[in-house]
């Protein structure tokens, strides 16, 4: 679980809950692509930004031929809420045991002045091809101001449509 992910390799497969308690596993969306994003919860405001950001783009990605997942720690019946809520239309999974984002290392430890051990999480996305390879990664560094969700479309753009 320690190895860092690379470029040109197969996506490590998972299985999480989504929103509508369905098991979603990574390797069932194959035969499209898929942009997966990673944000700690949907309830800090930076991290329901992001959620926007990809939910105000999801018809461009869908014409990319492209699905959009939102993986975060908060349980089910919360995204279920904020789904219904604020009319998200994009897949989001619940990772409560925070297993998904170590694997594709959307957070890490940090150790404090007092020794406590913090989890820090880091707003990142990744673009799979249809055959579950790992074709971009992109982060937003802490406190960035820019839109990752335009910078992936954007992305995918350029190599898809030329």
């Amino acid at each position: 679980m320690n190895k860092t992910l690379k470029i040109g390799e197969i996506a490590p497969d998972f299985e999480l809950p989504s929103w509508k308690n369905d098991l979603i596993k990574l390797s069932h969306l194959r035969g499209r692509y898929v942009v997966l994003f990673f944000i700690e919860s949907i309830e800090k405001e930076n991290d329901f930004s992001l959620v926007k950001e990809f939910n105000q783009r999801n018809e461009d990605f869908i014409e990319l031929g492209s699905i959009v997942v939102g993986i975060t720690t908060d349980d089910s019946s919360t995204l279920q809420e904020a789904v219904n809520k604020q009319q998200i239309e994009l897949l989001l999974l619940s990772d409560v045991l925070t297993t998904v984002h170590q694997q594709y290392h959307a957070m890490h430890s940090k150790r404090s002045k007092s020794s406590k051990v913090k989890q820090k999480f880091n707003q990142k996305a990744l673009v799979i091809d249809q055959n579950g390879i790992i074709l971009n990664i992109f982060e937003r560094k802490e406190q960035e101001a820019t839109d990752l969700s335009k910078q992936v479309l954007s992305w995918m753009k350029s190599i898809l449509t030329t």
